[in-house]
């Protein structure tokens, strides 16, 4: 990992720039306030200088994260609506968001340009998010699959508490519908 490699090299900068102004400071300062002054102010800078390593260490997390769901739902999106591209940006995001290949060599495949290439992934997840704004498939698909959870939780709960043998086999049945309309 290249970031914890750099956050590690910036904390050893800070730590040999913090023990180099702590000499600087020693030699300078003739009374023990202005020692500790000076001291106090370097602390702050230098925990200032952490705070704001880990803010950006923290943002480029949730950035990695964001992308990895778009890259998520953009591969879902393309399984409910792929049928409705153009077969050159179907191919195209297929090979980008499931092969995992990078636009120079999707370019080296498809034998287009490279700037081709990601006009051609930006046109085809722009209309994927459209389509999916128009007619909904997939949220719909989510909502029946959450329901799906919540009837089969459902008649596990009915069952686990009840006496009569009817009820649990009927709340057994419901339950391994809901599964297999799941699959």
């Amino acid at each position: 990992m290249k970031l914890f490699e750099n956050l590690r090299k910036i904390n050893k900068l800070i730590k040999n720039i913090f023990n180099e102004l702590m000499k600087i400071n020693e030699k300078n300062c003739k009374t023990p306030e202005k020692y500790l002054t000076n001291a106090l102010v370097y602390i702050i800078i230098t925990y200032s200088v952490k705070v704001f390593t880990l803010q950006c260490f923290a943002d480029t997390q949730r950035s990695l994260s964001m992308e990895k769901e778009k890259n998520i739902e953009v591969s879902l999106l393309l399984d409910f609506y792929g049928q409705l591209l153009k077969p050159s940006g179907k191919e195209a995001l297929e090979l980008y968001y499931n092969e995992d290949l990078s636009l120079s060599e999707i370019s080296e495949q498809l034998g287009i340009t490279r700037q081709g290439v990601y006009d051609n992934v930006k046109r085809s997840e722009q209309r994927l998010f459209e389509l999916e704004e128009k007619l909904g498939l997939f949220k719909r698909f989510r909502e029946l699959e959450q329901g799906l959870d919540e009837i089969a939780d459902e008649a596990k709960k009915i069952y686990e508490n009840s006496d009569n043998t009817q009820i649990i086999t009927l709340a057994k049945a419901i339950e391994r519908k809901a599964s297999i309309l799941k699959e």
